[in-house]
């Protein structure tokens, strides 16, 4: 993991600058660096300042927990910032199409590399 936090930081960086870049209200980002067992979890505020987890080893069962519940954290922090999201229904919905221009959403189903055949589970 030695390598892999200062990749994590350049990367998150350049997020960063580029939301800021963008006049997004909230220029925060998350990011880990884990090889599977050890993980590291990273922030960056909307100030610029870095913020590093203590390392945590996924063999100590607290630990497993803790790294769960940062995980789902993490994921619920993206979907509520993504200008991207898109509620289904209610009073909330919004069209497809709106969001920052900037940051245009992709659906799944509309992939540039989808051939057409749904039968992905082929092996030739």
């Amino acid at each position: 993991m030695a390598k892999a936090l200062p990749q994590l930081l350049v990367y998150l960086a350049s997020i960063r600058q580029s939301r800021e870049a963008r006049g997004r209200s909230d220029t925060s980002v998350y990011g880990v660096a884990s090889d599977g067992f050890n993980w590291r979890f990273v922030m960056i505020t909307d100030s610029g300042l870095i913020k590093l987890s203590q390392p945590f080893n996924t063999i100590i069962p607290e630990n497993t927990k803790l790294v769960l519940e940062c995980l789902a954290f993490m994921i619920e922090t993206a979907a509520s910032m993504s200008p991207n999201t898109i509620p289904e229904k209610g009073e909330h919905a919004v069209e497809v199409g709106q969001g920052d221009p900037h940051d245009p959403g992709m659906h799944v189903d509309e992939s540039p590399d989808d051939d057409g055949d749904d039968d992905d589970d082929d092996v030739n």
